[in-house]
This record gives C-alpha cells, sequence and structure tokens, in this order.
C-alpha cells in the first residue's frame, strides 16, 4: 500500500508543480484579445463615421443638382429670357454656399422640323464642397426633359378707342383679330 500512496502523492506534486505557471499566459493572452476587440471596435466606428459623411455628402450634392436646376430656370423667368425659346444649348453655373451647379440645356427635338413643341433635356451636375478648403466633397447629376409652350392666350373681348393703342414692352402682340 504504501507503493501506492507514494505514487499518488508524486503525481500530485507534479500536477501541481505544472498548474502554477498557468495564470500568467492565460491574463496575458485575455489582456492581447481585449486589445484586439477594441481596436477593431474603434477601426469600425472610424468607417461607419467616414460612410455616414460620406452619405451626406452625396445628399447634399443631389440637393445642390435640384437647387441649381430650379434656380436656373426661375432665373430665366425673372430675367425675361422665358418669352423666347431656349438655343439649341444653352448653359450656366449657379453658386451655392458649400457647393456650385453647372446647368446645361440642350434641345432634344426641334419644333420646326419634327413639328409640335420644342422639347429640352435639362441636366444639372451639382457639386458639394468643403467650404473650408474648397475640396470636392461629392458630386451628383440630374436631368428632366422640359417641353416648351409658347406663351399665347385667346382673349375674347374687344377694345375700342378714339386715340389708339399704346402698348409699352415687348410682351405680347395685339392684332385686329
Amino acid at each position: 500500500m504504501s507503493g501506492r500512496a507514494s505514487s499518488r502523492g508524486s503525481r500530485r506534486r507534479s500536477f501541481a508543480r505544472a498548474r502554477r505557471g498557468f495564470a500568467l499566459p492565460v491574463a496575458l493572452l485575455l489582456v492581447v484579445l481585449l486589445t484586439i476587440l477594441a481596436a477593431s471596435s474603434l477601426a469600425f466606428v472610424g468607417a461607419e463615421q467616414q460612410s455616414a459623411g460620406t452619405q451626406m455628402a452625396q445628399v447634399g450634392a443631389m440637393a445642390v443638382a435640384r437647387s441649381g436646376m430650379e434656380r436656373y430656370l426661375a432665373d430665366r423667368a425673372a430675367l425675361g429670357t422665358a418669352v423666347t425659346a431656349p438655343a439649341a444649348a444653352e448653359s450656366a453655373r449657379v453658386v451655392f454656399d458649400g457647393g456650385y451647379a453647372d446647368v446645361l440645356v440642350s434641345r432634344v427635338r426641334d419644333a420646326s422640323v419634327a413639328g409640335g413643341q420644342n422639347v429640352y433635356l435639362i441636366r444639372s451636375h451639382g457639386v458639394k464642397t468643403d467650404s473650408a478648403s474648397g475640396r470636392i466633397l461629392a458630386e451628383r447629376t440630374v436631368a428632366q426633359y422640359a417641353r416648351w409652350q409658347d406663351a399665347t392666350m385667346s382673349v375674347l373681348a374687344a377694345w375700342t378707342s378714339y386715340t389708339g393703342i399704346s402698348k409699352p414692352g415687348a410682351l405680347g402682340v395685339i392684332d385686329g383679330d
């Protein structure tokens, strides 16, 4: 029996000796794993912020493009050039805070050749820029077709005058019909 007890005691001692240096490697492994997790989560958050910033810039560029198209059409009407049909090709740059839009108008169908009305393609290329550095952040292009209609109005009325008719400006024509 004593032989058996001595073999058990020697096994316990060898097991205790092998276990004594186990805590330090496990602690180091946990510290390395936690460091890797923290670094990867910070990288993920940074990439997410950059992605959100890019999406915001794209939305801003789309807004600049749409606003540029609307501003061009409104300014054309305000300048009085809306009375005449646009040329075969026109362009303008509309400047905003934080960006600009290049508006291009090109005639797709000519009324004198095809009959009917003039049809135009209006394209607006919006560019969103960084207001501090002027660096381009995003670009978007929008387009739409537009049909030109002459400003005619059939008026069923009569006008009589002993002294004649005096009409200032070039808008409209008064004839005897």
